[in-house]
């Protein structure tokens, strides 16, 4: 009996303290589950602001460089066009420095040839040479002298080329040549011929051909023995 209440003692105290721990045991649990919600709560309500701000000051950022780029794109039209004005400018006194000068050397050559057409007709062989001489080194000169030709013109093409013939020549040098015959000189060869040649086929009359103006020509070469004993 007495071993038997004594386990029955001992049992009973094993009970009791067995139920003396699960309460402690729950209360634990419970205060560990009000511990994690709190927490994560806690770092919801923290976290939260976190998680937008970056998004948010990512908005800002993309704003601002838009509008930095706007600004540099703005900025960058004004100074492109202001180098395309400066290159206007630029071009401009560019053409005028050089219309000036063409000016100038335009009037230089005229002078040359006024000076030429100022001794014609030339009535020797040495204003020939000289003549020839200046068409055949100077290309300008001779563009100048093709100028004044063509601007003679004339009521038919042998008339434009007798009223050159006369204004250039004497009859007394043109005595001397003949269009391809070997007894006198070759007008062929010179010079002044191909720039004859040239004049009229800058004229109203450029539509004939060479072979109607080297007629022309040898006629009125021919003719120039009659028209000094006319005179």
């Amino acid at each position: 009996m007495i071993a038997f209440q004594k386990g029955n003692s001992s049992s009973s105290n094993t009970v009791t303290n067995t139920q003396n721990v699960l309460p402690s045991t729950s209360n634990h649990q419970e205060s560990n589950i009000q511990s994690i919600q709190v927490s994560y709560l806690t770092s919801d309500a923290t976290n939260t602001p976190a998680s937008v701000s970056p998004l948010v000051n990512g908005n800002e950022q993309h704003l601002n460089f838009q509008k930095l780029i706007l600004k540099y794109l703005t900025s960058l039209k004004v100074e492109v066009s202001n180098i395309s004005d400066t290159q206007q400018e630029i071009i401009k006194m560019i053409n005028d420095i050089q219309n000036r000068t063409s000016t100038q050397v335009d009037d230089s050559w005229a002078h040359e040839v006024d000076y030429f057409v100022s001794s014609w007709p030339i009535s020797d062989q040495d204003g020939l040479n000289d003549m020839e001489n200046k068409i055949k080194s100077d290309f300008n000169f001779r563009k100048q002298v093709v100028s004044e030709l063509a601007r003679i013109g004339g009521k038919s093409l042998p008339n434009m080329i007798y009223k050159i013939l006369k204004k250039v020549f004497d009859d007394s040098v043109l005595l001397e040549f003949t269009y391809g015959l070997r007894n006198k000189d070759n007008f062929s060869l010179l010079a002044i011929n191909k720039v004859i040649i040239e004049a009229v086929l800058k004229s109203k009359f450029k539509n004939h051909s060479n072979d109607e103006i080297i007629t022309a020509i040898s006629k009125w070469l021919t003719g120039a023995k009659g028209r000094i004993l006319k005179k």
